[in-house]
């Protein structure tokens, strides 16, 4: 059993008075080894260059600064260890039990926490959890957590190697003051059963190798969103404001459980998250579920969308250029504009497949070429295109042009199935021969 820190009076004392601690020790690190700590006592001290090595923390801390101290194979049990700054503090291989707090509430520079272990906390109800946050900089590695708040609220925020169940992650800096920044990167991680990170004006946010189960990620993303290499469940971005840049590549998402498979971005207003360039790269959404599952996208100024796989994908047009390349809906997929906006994007799209329906119904585009289109059913109904190319495709069952309207074209000859069905009622196009044109205007 660790002993009372008031048996070894001298280093209770410097504990206690930071002048004391200079005059006598200088520079050099002084080691608190094996003693269990009450806080009522530490209230408003000034604690630096100390080494706290099996030490047990109970009860309330309210520190004026912590700096240049590790914390070794400590625990805190149920207590609470408030601190206005933190700077140059390294906690490893050290213990939460039960609704305990660590929180650093002022300026915080280079805060790690390695190998910690936050997952002692039976309480599901988050209201009772513990929490463990700096307001600076932080980094967490190898750490686990569950049913706790773990989080840092301003500049590099960063997971690494960390084990996450059934919590809540809070980044980002409270204000929207464009001086303010913070930026979090979530790498080598894995998130089981839901994950909140609440991301309240947040500059950047990256995931690199991580698997999740569900991440729910709400609030505001300033500049970039990027995710790679990584595997998950039901990924949900809800922002208030457009994101800069968007980036996922080569990451699927798999459809286990209620909401598997699902993919979206969504803003607090109830429209599609917009970005300035959107690259989406090898992604796979609906892995193995019943076919109702899939990605939903609205294009950003700049869009590329090169090998994407769903049962179903929805796309919203806007911007300026939008090229998806190499995407396969083993459903269906739908096309649309984005409400309230005015200017619409040239689309290019090539080595497409749906496997039943590619819905365009009602679509207005400046200019839309469709390039190696594979499916069942084609619907360009109620479409008004600048200009439409159709080239190498292949629509097995219907191509519906009704009412549709073009103001000029190129078309190579549609293959398909001898029951193939090209309704032109309404519209300028016709067909003959197997080959669309443009009914040019009665005199």
């Amino acid at each position: 059993m660790a002993l009372d820190l008031k048996v070894r009076q001298p280093q209770f004392d410097m504990l206690k008075d930071a002048e004391l601690r200079q005059k006598t020790m200088g520079e050099k690190i002084l080691l608190i080894e094996d003693i269990a700590i009450d806080g009522g006592v530490f209230d408003n001290v000034e604690w630096k260059n100390f080494h706290f090595k099996d030490v047990d923390f109970h009860d309330r801390f309210v520190q004026k600064s912590v700096k240049n101290c590790i914390f070794e194979n400590c625990e805190f049990y149920r207590s609470e260890f408030h601190t206005f700054d933190m700077e140059d503090v390294t906690f490893v291989n050290c213990k939460t039990k039960g609704a305990a707090v660590i929180s650093g509430q002022g300026v915080s520079r280079n805060v790690v926490f390695k190998n910690c272990d936050f997952t002692d906390q039976p309480e599901t109800n988050e209201n009772y959890w513990g929490v463990v946050a700096v307001a600076g900089e932080v980094l967490y590695q190898n750490c686990k957590a569950r049913h706790i708040s773990v989080g840092g609220f301003e500049g590099e925020i960063k997971l690494d190697g960390c084990q996450f169940e059934d919590m809540t992650f809070y980044a980002g800096v409270a204000s929207d003051s464009p001086q303010k920044f913070a930026s979090l990167t979530i790498e080598n991680c894995t998130f089981k059963k839901k994950v909140s990170l609440m991301t309240t004006n947040l500059d950047n946010l990256t995931i690199k190798n991580t698997t999740f189960e569900t991440i729910l990620t709400p609030e505001t993303i300033r500049n970039s969103l990027s995710i790679e290499n990584s595997k998950g469940n039901y990924l949900w971005f809800q922002a208030k404001n457009p994101i800069k840049k968007i980036s996922i590549k080569n990451c699927e998402f798999s459809a286990k459980g209620e909401d598997g498979g699902t993919f979206y971005f969504w803003r607090k207003n109830g429209k599609q998250i917009q970005s300035e360039n959107l690259t989406i790269e090898n992604v796979k959404c609906g892995v193995g579920g019943d076919g109702s599952d899939g990605g939903m996208f609205q294009t950003g100024r700049n869009t590329h969308i090169k090998n994407i796989e769903a049962p179903r994908l929805s796309f919203m047009f806007q911007g300026d250029s939008v090229q998806i390349e190499g995407a396969k809906a083993t459903n269906e997929a739908t096309f649309e504009n984005a409400p309230g906006q005015g200017k619409m994007p040239n689309v290019v799209i090539s080595n497409f497949y749906v496997a039943n329906l590619a819905d365009f119904k009602g679509v207005m585009l400046p200019t839309l070429i469709i390039d190696g289109y594979k499916g069942n059913t084609l619907d360009l109904s109620d479409t008004k295109i600048g200009r439409l190319e159709i080239k190498n495709s292949r629509v097995e069952t219907l191509l519906d042009l009704t009412n549709a309207h073009v103001g000029s074209g190129e078309f190579s000859t549609l293959s398909g199935s001898k029951k193939i069905k090209v309704i032109t009622k309404g519209s300028n196009l016709d067909v003959k021969d197997g080959t669309l044109y443009v009914v040019p205007p009665k005199a």
